[in-house]
């Protein structure tokens, strides 16, 4: 059976998807209207992960002492409509990503589990 590490405790106790939305809501690098994948790229995401992590350690945290203030978001790529009557074609490499993190994450959690006592 897999244990939750203290560390991923605390950081579910520091952060928190209504806390997340708070937090955004005082941004204004972040709008409703925008995707997830553009949210968790903006400045407020790593803002909010570097606030999450210094909390869940127990230390104080400023955005004016953050390191994630100078952190530039990648660019988003955005996709061109796609013409009617073709569906999915970008779908297999979607896929293809998709299970590659998937496995990935499934491998780090097993070598994980492996060392532990």
């Amino acid at each position: 059976m897999d244990k939750w590490k203290d560390s991923e405790l605390e950081k579910m106790k520091a952060g928190g998807n209504a806390k997340l939305r708070t937090f955004f809501s005082s941004r204004d690098d972040v709008t409703p209207d925008m995707s997830i994948q553009e949210k968790y790229n903006s400045r407020s995401a790593a803002l909010y992960r570097d606030k999450v992590e210094a909390l869940s350690e127990g230390r104080s945290w400023s955005e004016a002492a953050s390191p994630a203030r100078h952190w530039n978001p990648p660019a988003v790529q955005s996709q061109p409509p796609k013409p009617s009557g073709i569906s999915g074609s970008s779908m297999p490499m979607l896929r293809d990503d998709i299970s590659k993190q998937r496995d990935d994450f499934f491998k780090r959690i097993q070598e994980e589990n492996a060392s532990r006592p």
